[in-house]
């Protein structure tokens, strides 16, 4: 599944990760890059389906050693019925 496709979608995933969990990242930064994430796993959700998505997330926890995070509770929903376990660790409120 290696496809150029599929590596794009996985570095830009962990480039947005990576750019949320910097020192000293305010808290709208951390937002924004949360609702990027979300937006891209929804749109990959919607094109590829569901497993597509999940190979993809498999595929960043092994090269981040840890949950591509910070998730919208809407992405976590999704993921919830599809059968993953998810732990929350942290939730954050936001308003628009």
């Amino acid at each position: 599944m290696e496809t150029l496709i599929f590596n794009n979608i996985v570095n830009v995933l962990i480039r947005l990760d990576n750019e949320a969990h910097e020192k000293n990242v305010s808290q709208y930064e951390y937002a924004r890059r949360g609702f990027a994430i979300t937006n891209l796993s929804n749109r990959v959700i919607k094109d590829f389906g569901m497993k597509y998505y999940l190979t993809v997330l498999k595929t960043i926890d092994k090269k981040l050693s840890r949950s591509l995070s910070p998730l919208d509770i809407s992405l976590v929903k999704k993921l919830k019925q599809s059968g993953c376990q998810i732990e929350i660790i942290e939730c954050l409120e936001y308003q628009k």
